[in-house]
Parts: structure tokens; sequence; C-alpha cells
């Protein structure tokens, strides 16, 4: 049900928007994800969706050792970053930015760095 919710959302709400066309560095570190979120993601994923609430969810799911989305220091077996690099399996919900996606590697490779490099999010309680 919540892949459908997704896909609905990401269908109606991301109809003609325009992602970020690259030139951007991002830090990889918790900082540096979240202004990758702001940039490409919160337009289709905001704060009030039902969908995906990003960073929040990541956050949550990082820190409360989850291992829904982001499987620290295992970038290949975390959902977000197969979503974004295009390496999404047949379970999966479709390549992120959907209708555009993947991302070049560019503007994604520091989330792989975070990711492998454990995910730390020094906010976690």
């Amino acid at each position: 049900m919540r892949w459908f919710s997704l896909m609905l959302v990401m269908s109606v709400a991301c109809d003609d928007v325009v992602f970020p066309g690259g030139g951007t560095e991002y830090t990889p570190d918790w900082l540096g994800t979240q202004v990758f979120f702001s940039d490409s993601c919160v337009s289709c994923h905001p704060s009030v969706s039902d969908a995906i609430d990003l960073p929040s969810d990541i956050f949550s799911d990082v820190c409360n050792e989850t291992g829904f989305w982001v499987v620290p220091g295992d970038p290949d077996a975390s959902l977000l970053w197969r979503l974004v690099a295009g390496t999404n399996t047949e379970e999966d919900p479709p390549v992120m930015p959907f209708g555009t996606g993947p991302l070049p590697a560019s503007q994604t490779d520091f989330l792989r760095e975070w990711i492998a490099q454990g995910a730390l999010i020094e906010e976690c309680p």
C-alpha cells in the first residue's frame, strides 16, 4: 500500500517538475544529504506527503537502525541508494527522480560515500 501511495503522489505532484541539472557538490555527511534532499527530492516528497517524508523518514530509519531506507556501511543494500543510482530491483519502487532519474553520478556519489562510511547522523538520540 505504501508503494501505491508513493506512486500516486509522484504522478500527481511531480508533473512538470524540473530537477536541478548538476553543478552542486554535496558533502558525504548528514548535512550534505539534507541539502541533496532539499535540491532533488522534496519537491515531490514534501513533509506534508502521506507517502514519504524526507528527510524525516531517513533520519528515523538510520537513528532507529531499521535498515529500510539505509543500511549503514552497505550502499547496495540501501533502498535509498538503489533508487537514486538506478540499481533498483524488481521489488523496489521506480528509479528516482520519478520519470527523469537516475541523477548523474556526479550528483549522487556523495550519498554512496555517506552510506559506505556508516551513514552517521550526529543528532541521533
